[in-house]
C-alpha cells in the first residue's frame, strides 16, 4: 500500500509439525503455534492481511484503505523475533479493520474470524497449561465469538458465492458447518450440511465416516435435551 519495506516474523519451513486436527479443521502443531503468525501487517501504514489474502490490491481498494486505514494510523515498530498471544490478538484485529475498510467478500471476512478463532484456542490451551483459569475463561468467550462470525459468514458465502470459497471446496465447507452448527447447538442445520455430505459423489469415505458420527452426536444431543 506504501511501497515500503518491512519484515515479517513467520513459521520456518518444516518447523512446524501436525499432530492432530480438531473437529472445526484446525491443525494442531507441535511446538509452536502457526495461526500467530498468520497475518502480514506493514508497520509504517497499516495494511494487513492474512497471508493468504496478503498481495498486490485493486486501485479503490488502495484509496479505501488510504482513506479509513493509512489516514489514521501511527507507525510503530518493526516486529522481531517470537509474536505474543496479545500480539497476535492486536494483528487480527488489524486484518479485520482492513477487510472491513475495502468492503472485502464475507468469505474472507470468515476466513480471518475462524482464523483468529483457531489462534485463540492456543492460547487458552497456554493459559490453562499456566493454569490461568480466569483469563482462559475470557479469552474463551472470544473465541466462541469469533467462531460464531465465522460460522454465519460461510453460511451467508455458500448461498452467495461460487466455490472455491476462501481456498475450500463445497464439501469441505459444509463439513466445517455441520461441525460449528452443531458446537453452538444449531442441530437441524448441522444435520443439513452433514446430510449433504452423505449424499454428495466428492465427499472421501474419511469425511463420511466423520460426518456419520457427527449425525450420531446430533441424534444423542437431542435425546438428552428431551
Amino acid at each position: 500500500l506504501c511501497n515500503q519495506k518491512f519484515r515479517q516474523p513467520m513459521v520456518r519451513t518444516g518447523k512446524a509439525k501436525v499432530i492432530s486436527h480438531d473437529n472445526d479443521l484446525r491443525a494442531v502443531y507441535q511446538g509452536v503455534d502457526v495461526y500467530k503468525y498468520d497475518v502480514v501487517l506493514c508497520n509504517h501504514c497499516g495494511y494487513a492481511a492474512t497471508q493468504k489474502y496478503f498481495g498486490p490490491l485493486a486501485k479503490p481498494h488502495r484509496d479505501m484503505l488510504r482513506e479509513h486505514v493509512s489516514s489514521k494510523f501511527k507507525p510503530v515498530e518493526e516486529v522481531s523475533g517470537l509474536l505474543t498471544y496479545e500480539e497476535a490478538i492486536k494483528r487480527f484485529k488489524m486484518v479485520m479493520l482492513n477487510a472491513m475498510s475495502r468492503q472485502a467478500k464475507i468469505s474472507e471476512k470468515a476466513y480471518i474470524c475462524l482464523r483468529m478463532a483457531w489462534m485463540l484456542r492456543g492460547y487458552i490451551e497456554q493459559l490453562e497449561a499456566e493454569e490461568s483459569a480466569a483469563k482462559a475463561d475470557k479469552i474463551r468467550e472470544m473465541e466462541l465469538q469469533y467462531l460464531e462470525l465465522a460460522m454465519d459468514g460461510f453460511a451467508e458465502a455458500r448461498q452467495s458465492e461460487m466455490p472455491p470459497i476462501a481456498g475450500m471446496n463445497e464439501v469441505t465447507v459444509d463439513f466445517l458447518l455441520a461441525q460449528l452448527c452443531y458446537r453452538f447447538e444449531r442441530y437441524d442445520e448441522a444435520s443439513k450440511y452433514a446430510q449433504g455430505i452423505l449424499m454428495s459423489s466428492s465427499s472421501s469415505s474419511q469425511q463420511k465416516e466423520k460426518v456419520r458420527e457427527l449425525i450420531q452426536n446430533i441424534k444423542d444431543s437431542k435425546q438428552n435435551e428431551e
